[in-house]
């Protein structure tokens, strides 16, 4: 797989929220959902209330609360890293290095960036 580095003047905060929120999701979601199942099985690792909570109640209380945690991880860190990039972005452009998709075509030539002149 090759590496690829492309320079973006700003990130757009649809782009931050999408990667903070799947960050969380595959973090905190998965986190939450087996203690969820554990809860299912009897073992204390939900409780609501002060009071540990079992069976299907702990599955779905444990969902919930995951859940939660995503929703509201996601507006935190989204909106702190929307805020946090912007004035970055006024003073540098952003890096990215990317790997390429098994079987993705790959071309050589930089796509255009729109409303620059390209004509000399």
């Amino acid at each position: 797989m090759s590496a690829t580095t492309v320079r973006v003047v700003r990130l757009t905060a649809l782009t931050i929220y999408k990667t903070i929120f799947l960050g969380t999701v595959f973090s905190f979601g998965i986190f939450s959902a087996v203690m969820g199942v554990l809860a299912a099985f009897g073992v204390n690792t939900v409780s609501w209330n002060g009071a540990h909570v079992h069976g299907v109640g702990g599955l779905v209380t444990g969902v919930l609360i995951g859940a939660g945690f995503v929703v509201g991880g996601s507006v935190i860190l989204g909106t702190a890293c929307v805020f946090g990039t912007w004035p970055y972005s006024k003073f540098e452009t952003v890096s990215i290095s990317y790997l390429h998709a098994p079987g993705a075509l790959v071309s050589e030539a930089p796509a255009p960036i729109p409303g620059e002149n390209s004509a000399a």
